[in-house]
């Protein structure tokens, strides 16, 4: 085998393995995070099932319009006020209502308004409310008598809460508050709203699942997909992938799916709170209500919570830093409805394909004859990566690119280095062959 060849193959192994040992420091994480979100940015399209799923939030708007009719002036509104929601809601056909809103604590306006919250979620049915595990004053320890356990049953949640200790230390939950009673009893769901970010802060993964006192609590989101599926639902957790009304859900090993973004805030269909009760008001009073066609809400999973900058539910994500949280769960509906799901590249296969790229640079860089081939094999070599990461993305694949990057960027100042001293040592070997006949000039 030729020399530079053979030392090009060694710098390319020796770049792999400094890739690694920077991707099991964390500092490959780094890089790649920025990468993968301009890539989510860049690749973000609407689905089929964008249209179906709704956003009513309670924007600046909302607030401003409440204080100057209702003469509301404090946050949080009474709990009477969501009634209209809810019922312009079934009025339309909504198959699903996502409630992002926690209702751990009585009503300060006193139980006829709890009561009043409950009973219009009972009329509309598919009411999705939400459990906040954390601590509170409100904690329960146990399962409460007034909330019915959701109907759901997970084949191997056990066996993969063994498998998998560090994610069940963060998904199995001792604690957790419940909504009021008036409204838990009349609530078809009842889902988590606790999700941990990546370690930058950027919210990019959700978990599907939590447990608390040995029961099952979806994600809001997926809370709101399982609403509209028939009931009992069964469910298997195998070891990479959750199993539900016939999708697949490939899970990470921390038990979370990655969120396929559709595109920037807005992009699924959003109505601000106002609106949306005044058309309800207008509409029991005969008059015109601001939403001129309610059939958008037809078939819908309407997702409700709040956006406005003082209400603090704004979230890093890949699509920027303010991203409402409501529209986290909304993405994640999309998701599940869509079935069009991410997963992770199996390692085996990302480090082999770091360990081409390297040895590819590696070669290039130490056959190279000049600085131009070198240059030529960088501006191949180098965005090589991305682009790959990019086409794997569109298969439903997330293919990392900065532990190729390092690894290409590493064989080519490696293989450059074995270039030059090669080089250099024939060069030498010529000039002490040939001093003997020709003058030191020539």
């Amino acid at each position: 085998m030729n020399k530079k060849v053979a030392y090009g193959l060694l710098a390319g192994l020796l770049a792999t393995a400094v890739a690694g040992v920077l991707d099991r420091a964390g500092l490959a994480a780094r890089w790649d995070n920025p990468l993968s979100d301009w890539r989510a940015r860049l690749l973000a399209r609407p689905s089929a099932a964008t249209d179906r799923v709704k956003l009513v939030l309670v924007d600046q708007y909302s607030l401003d319009w409440i204080s100057q009719n209702m003469q509301i002036k404090s946050w949080p509104w009474p709990r009477e006020f969501y009634a209209p929601i809810l019922d312009y809601f079934k009025r339309n056909g909504a198959r699903a209502a996502v409630f992002d809103m926690l209702y751990t604590e009585p009503s300060t306006y006193g139980v006829v308004d709890d009561e009043a919250l409950g009973a219009a979620a009972g009329r509309f049915g598919n009411f999705v409310g939400t459990v906040f595990l954390g601590k509170t004053t409100a904690q329960a320890k146990a399962w409460p008598e007034f909330a019915a356990f959701n109907p759901i049953q997970m084949a191997g949640l056990d066996a993969w809460l063994e498998a998998h200790p560090a994610a069940a230390a963060e998904i199995v939950s001792p604690g957790a508050a419940f909504p009021v009673p008036e409204l838990a009893r009349h609530a078809a769901w009842l889902a988590n709203v606790r999700e941990v970010p990546d370690g930058d802060g950027v919210f990019r993964r959700v978990a599907p699942f939590r447990v608390f006192s040995g029961q099952v609590l979806p994600s809001l989101g997926f809370a709101g997909w399982l609403a509209g599926l028939e009931k009992p639902i069964k469910a298997v957790l195998g070891p990479d992938a959750l199993e539900a009304g016939g999708r697949r859900i490939p899970l990470d090993g921390a038990g979370r799916m990655i969120l396929r973004f559709r595109g920037k805030s807005g992009t699924h269909q959003t109505f601000n709170a106002a609106e949306v009760i005044q058309s309800e008001m207008r509409l029991q009073e005969g008059g015109a209500p601001p939403i001129k066609d309610g059939r958008v809400f037809k078939d819908a999973y309407v997702v409700f919570g709040v956006s406005a900058p003082g209400l603090k539910d704004l979230r890093p994500s890949p699509m920027g830093g303010d991203y409402p949280g409501p529209e986290i769960y909304a993405t994640m509906l999309d998701n599940l409805l869509a079935g069009d799901f991410l997963r992770d590249t199996p390692w085996p296969v990302v480090w082999l394909w770091v360990l081409v790229l390297a040895l590819a640079a590696g070669v290039c860089a130490s056959a190279a004859r000049n600085g131009w081939q070198t240059g030529l094999a960088a501006l191949v070599l180098i965005p090589l990566p991305v682009a790959a990461g990019g086409l794997a993305w569109q298969a439903g694949l997330v293919l990392p690119a900065a532990g190729g990057m390092l690894g290409v960027v590493i064989a080519l100042l490696g293989g450059a280095v074995v270039n030059f001293v090669l080089e250099g040592r024939q060069t030498m070997f010529i000039k002490g062959a040939f001093k003997h006949y020709l003058s030191a000039e020539v």
